[in-house]
């Protein structure tokens, strides 16, 4: 008898969490279908057929996050090459913008971000709900630093140590992206 209540509860769980994943994918594949996509905090609108997107998996749910590569559009550095959304509570939203580069560490929560502009500026940031924290930062103008969340100054080695107790062992991957057409919306959650 325990088991099957067991057996019953994974089963009500696993439909749940698919069933999360299946609206997020249809509301992301209506978001995608729009004919201009609102960029750098609502400061510009690039042409959504201009983008390029993918599906990656930052925190541990099963439900990923979407994201949309603008660099084709005719966004300026300032604009942010590529933005970050996850589905919360029905909706599409923002996590932020990204300037140069964006990686994850797949089910970690952990993203990295950065900006080549006077120097190289790179963030670990962690998805939190639908907003993100930052965790480490390295600079490098002549020489790199460390920094933790609060500005603090850190060795390479205290660096290392509390990155490794973020993201583990796990490498950082780079979003595989498709053209935003109709036909790969129609993919999306399926063969992406």
């Amino acid at each position: 008898c325990m088991f099957l209540i067991a057996f019953m509860s994974t089963q009500r769980i696993n439909a749940e969490a698919a069933s999360k994943k299946s609206q997020a994918i249809k509301a992301y594949k209506k978001f995608l279908s729009k004919k201009t996509i609102n960029w750098n905090n609502g400061k510009k609108k690039v042409q959504s057929s201009k983008c390029k997107f993918g599906l990656v998996y930052i925190d541990k749910d099963s439900v990923p996050e979407l994201f949309v590569d603008a660099s084709g559009a005719g966004t300026q550095h300032i604009d942010g090459a590529y933005q970050l959304y996850t589905f919360r509570k029905g909706k599409v939203r923002l996590v932020c913008n990204i300037t140069d580069m964006f990686s994850y560490y797949k089910k970690t929560g952990i993203f990295l971000t950065g900006t080549m502009l006077h120097g190289e500026y790179i963030s670990y940031r962690k998805l939190t709900g639908a907003s993100e924290r930052l965790k480490l930062r390295t600079e490098t103008v002549y020489s790199t630093q460390y920094f933790d969340a609060k500005n603090n100054k850190l060795t390479k080695a205290q660096f290392d140590l509390k990155l490794k107790k973020l993201v583990k062992k796990k490498k950082a991957s780079i979003p595989k992206c498709y053209s935003n057409s109709a036909k790969n919306r129609k993919k999306l959650g399926r063969a992406f």
